[in-house]
């Protein structure tokens, strides 16, 4: 008879994978290139990192995520006033 794995040792441990690229600095290199409307691929390119990455970037740094969103508003306010002139 198969011995029964011990749940404890069958889960990952957290926080063994490889280390991450991101730093704070980032975020505000992040709210200038959605400034200057880079897309996800274009900022992914920039700091050469995969789409999957910059989600889960994304998910665990709000204030990354609060830049992008903050850097594309901008840019798409100025597209409309630019529009509407």
């Amino acid at each position: 008879m198969p011995k029964k794995r011990d749940a404890k040792k069958a889960e990952k441990p957290k926080g063994k994978g490889r280390p991450s690229k991101y730093n704070e600095e980032m975020t505000e290199k992040a709210y200038k290139l959605a400034l200057l409307g880079a897309d996800d691929k274009q900022i992914c390119d920039f700091f050469d990192i995969s789409e999957a990455t910059l989600t889960i970037w994304k998910k665990q740094y709000p204030e990354f995520l609060a830049s992008l969103k903050r850097g594309k508003d901008e840019a798409d306010s100025l597209v409309a006033q630019s529009l509407f002139r």
